[in-house]
């Protein structure tokens, strides 16, 4: 039985999750061997719709790590400068609006830092209809699905 560090909290600031971690039945070293990296950023009450993404990607031949972010003040914006650097491409998933939001803002860093391979996603400054809670992340573009198609497509682009 192989046992892996599942939570790694960085910086006591956030939390970094390997796509090893999530994806314990695959061999490591094959995971660790895929191409097209990305980097899957949440706010935290997107994480069960984060994690069936990343589960979802690794079955799909692909690999994104998970950055959760515990607060979003204060934030080392060195530390994530450094670790983007090791992906193709960061996306950004909030449960919060987009303008403004801390996804925008830490991609707005990046950019700064001529890295721009990035993608956000959030709700839109816009009313939703009611619905439950899958039917309004769908709504939004902040589903599972919509996330690893964001991460497929930042995953495609070269930097």
């Amino acid at each position: 039985i192989t046992t892996r560090n599942f939570w790694r909290v960085v910086n006591r600031k956030g939390i970094f999750i390997s796509c090893t971690d999530i994806c314990m039945e695959m061999p490591e070293v094959e995971l660790e061997k895929r191409s097209k990296k990305v980097l899957l950023v949440i706010t935290g009450g997107l994480f069960s719709e984060a994690k069936k993404t990343v589960r979802s990607i690794c079955d799909d031949n692909g690999y994104v790590d998970l950055y959760v972010m515990r607060f979003i003040k204060p934030f080392d914006e060195t530390y994530f400068i450094d670790l983007a650097k090791n992906y193709e491409g960061v996306v950004f998933a909030e449960d919060g609006v987009i303008k403004g939001g801390i996804g925008e803002y830490l991609s707005g860093v990046l950019a700064k830092n001529q890295y721009t391979n990035t993608k956000v996603l959030g709700f839109d400054d816009k009313y939703y209809s009611q619905g439950n809670r899958e039917e309004v992340l769908t709504m939004a573009n902040i589903s599972s699905e919509a996330m690893k198609k964001a991460v497929k497509n930042v995953g495609n682009k070269i930097r």
